[in-house]
């Protein structure tokens, strides 16, 4: 999100609701094809391949800045560690903007 413009980025966070998860909740499964980057913002996030955990992602890191997982469809499950709050935003959005901003088009209103 960070290569969006102000304007384009204030227009995704108007579509982008946050959500909560409980711990043990999934956010995703492995599997999943739907088109939708996910950011954890606060709590702690396993990626899990199956019964093996693969990582964890803490909100307010680093790591938590960039979408848990984006390739498609998912190679592994994302389930809550902790209490999880977390925003799901339309990939197919985010890439127009993006694209938006490469062309140097106008933003968007």
């Amino acid at each position: 999100m960070d290569g969006l413009k102000h304007d384009n980025l204030r227009a995704l966070a108007r579509k982008t609701v946050i959500e909560t998860a409980a711990p043990g909740q999934f956010l995703f499964r492995k599997g999943e094809t739907e088109k939708r980057s996910v950011y954890v913002l606060s709590g702690e996030v396993e990626l899990r391949e199956d019964d093996k955990v693969l990582g964890t992602v803490e909100g307010g890191t680093a790591r938590a800045r960039m979408p848990l997982t984006p390739s498609l469809p998912r190679p592994v499950s994302a389930r809550a560690r902790s209490e999880v709050e977390y925003i799901s935003v339309d990939a197919d959005l985010m890439d127009v903007m993006l694209t938006w901003k490469i062309l140097n088009l106008p933003e968007s209103n």
